[in-house]
């Protein structure tokens, strides 16, 4: 019984020792690492010449006014492209909806020489060709379409 006693106290004694020196080992790696500063030295090539960074470009073209009728029908273009890109075929659909109520809208308003009509003509015709694209069950080609009208009425 005596050496019974014997093992299992040596067992006690070993398992102690073992999580101290466990404890001890990661206190000294997380010290070490947390102490350890990095002196990094950067040496450059005396042959290379850095290029001289040049000034930004500044245009003194005002930027073009902004048309708030554009602005939402571009909006809803890119609601539709989400709701294609997500799989939502009749939220895509009501967005074009609604893109091609505000261009009508705003055609029907504006006097015929506005310039602005001739992208929202655009989008008129843009965004019945991506309906009848979605409802041929091609939704990616029809995300093309309006990635490249949204390109047009914000470029045009």
């Amino acid at each position: 019984m005596r050496a019974r006693d014997l093992a299992g106290k040596l067992k006690i004694v070993g398992g102690c020792a073992l999580a101290i020196a466990a404890v001890w080992l990661c206190a000294r790696i997380v010290t070490s690492r947390a102490l350890r500063k990095t002196d990094e030295t950067v040496t450059l090539d005396s042959n290379r010449h850095i290029a001289a960074i040049s000034p930004p470009a500044i245009y003194s073209a005002p930027l073009p006014a902004a048309d708030s009728d554009l602005e939402i029908v571009g909006d809803q273009i890119a609601k539709a492209i989400v709701h294609l890109n997500r799989g939502r075929r009749e939220a895509a659909l009501r967005a074009l909806d609604q893109a091609q109520t505000v261009s009508r809208r705003a055609l029907a308003s504006r006097p015929i020489t506005d310039t602005v009509n001739d992208r929202l003509k655009l989008a008129l015709r843009e965004t019945e060709q991506a309906r009848l694209q979605i409802a041929r069950g091609k939704p990616g080609v029809a995300v093309l379409a309006l990635r490249k009208l949204a390109r047009q009425l914000d470029t045009g």
